[in-house]
């Protein structure tokens, strides 16, 4: 019971985590997804469908993914999309973005 609801906020605070880290550290992008799914589209369009998030910058969002492996976080390098699960929590999400913020602040 409530695990649906967990992963919800949860998906919520992250996404609007991610939302603040793009705007602390000066790029323009969108956050989006649903529930535990988020996701940045580096694009100052909205980003609404497969044809908008494709046109946002994918090499930008390769070397956010990079720069993310060099402070230790795999992202699937196929795509950018960020799954929450239940062995996520508040402390592994702040971790995540604090991880973010310095892999951007370097591009």
């Amino acid at each position: 019971p409530g695990t649906y609801e967990r992963l919800d906020m949860l998906g919520e605070a992250f996404r609007d985590g991610l939302r603040r880290t793009l705007r602390d550290t000066g790029h323009a992008g969108q956050v989006i997804g649903e529930g535990p799914l988020g996701q940045i589209v580096f694009s100052d369009r909205p980003a609404f469908d497969y044809r908008s998030t494709i046109a946002g910058d994918r090499a930008k969002s390769r070397a956010m993914m990079l720069a993310l492996f060099e402070r230790d976080v795999f992202i699937n390098p196929m795509g950018t999309k960020l799954y929450l699960s239940l062995a996520h929590d508040e402390e592994a999400c702040s971790e995540f973005l604090e991880r973010l913020k310095s892999a951007l602040k370097g591009l």
